[in-house]
């Protein structure tokens, strides 16, 4: 019984390693994808961050946003909104070109990560949460056959 506890243990170390070093490795490569992003449509909700469709993916924002609201008016920053290049994500403020509700379009431009690298760290946080719970199922499997095992064993009694 002690070989397949170790048994398990052994697969379960290497999986997490194995897992972490990979991701290490892809988390690693920098964000060489560059691209501009024109007219995306945002509800402007004023005083509260939005994020942006590509907030997930982007690495490095850049600070050459253009806010329109839904009359066409280009609206200017620190009066009408807020930008945030950390988590591409835009902060209505209350002005005369603003309006809680409406529409409003943002072009801008990002860095990412190339799409091989965003699709292979998403593989392997699904490869890891598969492997974790393979574990934690083998882990129960083996602790109840230790279970049934003391209750089903000897019979005998001591005398």
């Amino acid at each position: 019984m002690q070989d397949s506890f170790r048994t398990v243990a052994t697969v379960a170390v290497m999986l997490i390693v194995g897992l972490y070093l990979v991701s290490s490795v892809f988390g690693a490569i920098p964000a060489s994808e560059h691209h501009n992003i024109t007219n995306e449509s945002v509800t402007q909700n004023v005083g509260n961050w939005v994020k942006l469709k590509n907030a997930s993916i982007a690495r490095k924002t850049y600070g050459n946003e253009t806010v329109y609201n839904s009359s066409g008016t280009k609206l200017t920053a620190g009066t009408d909104y807020k930008f945030a290049t950390s988590n591409t994500s835009i902060e209505f403020l209350s002005s005369g070109s603003t309006n809680n509700g409406s529409a409003a379009n943002v072009s801008y431009s990002f860095d990412a990560r190339p799409a091989s690298a965003r699709n292979s760290i998403g593989t392997i946080g699904q490869a890891f949460t598969l492997g974790a719970v393979a574990v934690i199922v083998l882990v129960a499997a083996l602790i109840l056959s230790l279970i049934g095992s003391g209750m089903s064993g000897g019979g005998g009694r001591y005398r």
